[in-house]
């Protein structure tokens, strides 16, 4: 794989292509998992890397223009759109449905000392908080999927 990617012979867009298909399916359910800022800065990073090389680019471009040249869009906001989706399906579930109930089920005992690690629906709060979203939204799953993808007038 890493001789596509690097190669000088193949396009960007076709490595964007693979990049995305390949590299990227390897986070397949990230949409459960309660990433930290530091977490997500870190995979935005070592992507930016993996970026640069598929270039092989020693020259400074901005991360932006890199990015549009391939055709990426940010791991960060990939995975944000990710967990809302999986979101909304959560809540299109009935109550009584298992899934639903291990999202949302808390785990007793005493916790130690501290700050609370953050959780899965700390994570979903605030993503839907920097979207101004509800959880009235998610019910219209039309409605919910133009708005976690940045549509407005279109149809999903």
């Amino acid at each position: 794989m890493s001789s596509i990617l690097t190669s000088k012979k193949v396009s960007l867009k076709l490595k964007g292509k693979v990049y995305v298909s390949w590299v990227r399916n390897c986070l397949d359910g990230g949409e459960t998992w309660p990433i930290k800022a530091t977490h997500e800065s870190r995979l935005e990073r070592t992507e930016m890397r993996m970026i640069r090389r598929m270039w092989g680019i020693s020259e400074r471009k901005t991360s932006k223009e890199l990015r549009a040249r391939l055709g990426i869009e940010m791991i960060g906001v990939v995975m944000r759109r990710n967990r809302l989706r999986w979101f909304g399906h959560l809540e299109s579930m009935t109550k009584d449905d298992w899934v639903k109930r291990c999202t949302f089920m808390e785990v007793g005992g005493s916790r130690p000392r501290g700050r609370p690690k953050i959780t899965w629906t700390n994570v979903i709060a605030a993503g839907m908080r920097s979207m101004n979203l509800t959880n009235i939204d998610a019910q219209d799953r039309q409605k919910w999927k133009r708005k976690i993808r940045g549509k407005t007038g279109q149809p999903g």
